[in-house]
């Protein structure tokens, strides 16, 4: 039968795989839908209201799950409420949704999405202005102000909030794979060190 060292070796490629498998998953769990952009921005002024908003996420977003209300100046809507994720975009991370026409003033966007990767449900809120003076509409690269977003409650992700969001499904990965890697450098030492003339059972042999 083969002595511990031995299964222990033969066992440790496959201890390493899985701890390298566990390392990658906790980012995939960790990540979300956040809103990256948006055309017309988060806090920008335009000069016309665009036929349609156009919203694009970090992630996939499920394609059922979009919800994009934007109200003008009265505070009555002037989105037609088809809201939907843009297929022709392979990544499918970009939402839009068609608007009436409207006049200068503030105009409010709601919006709600599922994240296709891990099922997240996330919303935000953010406002822009249209004004005939305004020089040109800014580019849809611009990144969303982060301070007019409302992404996840401040609590979420802190383990001490008993209202926090916390994932900790993520945090037990992330615990479980550095253990193992300890347990494996462990092994690893106690493996080899039988073959070190220094220690072990073959300590002294040399000398005699």
């Amino acid at each position: 039968m083969p002595s511990p060292f031995v299964i222990f070796r033969r066992a440790l490629p496959v201890l390493v795989m899985f701890l390298v498998c566990l390392m990658a998953q906790p980012r995939q769990i960790g990540a979300h839908a956040d809103l990256e952009s948006a055309n017309p921005p988060a806090g920008a002024t335009v000069a016309a209201l665009p036929a349609k908003l156009t919203l694009t996420f970090a992630e996939e977003v499920k394609p059922d799950s979009p919800v994009v209300m934007v109200t003008g100046p009265d505070g009555k809507q002037v989105d037609a409420g088809d809201a939907a994720v843009d297929l022709n975009d392979p990544t499918r991370t970009t939402v839009t949704v068609s608007l009436y026409a409207g006049g200068p003033g503030a105009y409010a966007v709601h919006w709600e999405t599922v994240s296709n990767t891990d099922g997240h449900p996330l919303s935000g809120d953010f406002s822009f202005t249209v004004s005939p003076s305004a020089a040109s509409p800014t580019s849809a690269a611009d990144p969303v102000d982060p301070t007019a977003i409302a992404t996840e409650d401040p609590g979420n992700g802190n383990p001490l909030n008993p209202n926090g969001n916390f994932d900790s499904r993520a945090l037990g990965i992330s615990v479980g794979a550095g253990l193992i890697a300890m347990a494996a450098i462990v092994g690893f030492w106690l493996a080899v060190r039988p073959r070190n003339p220094r220690f072990g059972p073959r300590a002294g042999q040399d000398r005699e």
